[in-house]
């Protein structure tokens, strides 16, 4: 009787863990972005300049098509543009960034934050 009494309780303890560790699994079964590269200096500008570009270019390495839903910048120096379009397993994608040093003085450092549908990246911009 103790035995079984042991059992239960220790079925009943392990359960929720077993649970957890198997939606864990399932929230990592997502698409993958593989990125060249996360960071990008653009060097020395002149503030009178032109605005500077970068191409961002990432792989889709998941098995599901990548979402880019939204990108978010820590200034209005900085605007992002992305395909709406899903970008499918193997496929290439671009996220451009342009800066335009008008609009700000001085060394700057500043992220992006994109989110898809596979999850959340942050790219980096800099400079000075």
């Amino acid at each position: 009787m103790c035995k079984w009494l042991i059992a239960c309780l220790l079925a009943c303890v392990l359960s929720p863990v077993s649970l957890s560790a198997q939606e864990a699994a399932t929230t990592t079964i997502k698409s993958d972005i593989l990125l060249q590269s996360n960071s990008y200096d653009f060097g020395r500008l002149s503030f009178k300049g032109n605005k500077k570009k970068h191409v961002f270019y990432f792989t889709n390495t998941g098995t599901t098509p990548i979402i880019i839903q939204r990108a978010t910048t820590s200034c209005n120096c900085i605007d992002v543009k992305y395909s709406r379009r899903p970008i499918a397993p193997g496929e290439r994608g671009e996220i451009n960034v342009i800066y335009d040093p008008k609009k700000e003085l001085g060394a700057f450092n500043k992220g992006i934050h994109i989110k898809t549908s596979a999850g959340e990246i942050t790219l980096f911009v800099k400079g000075e």
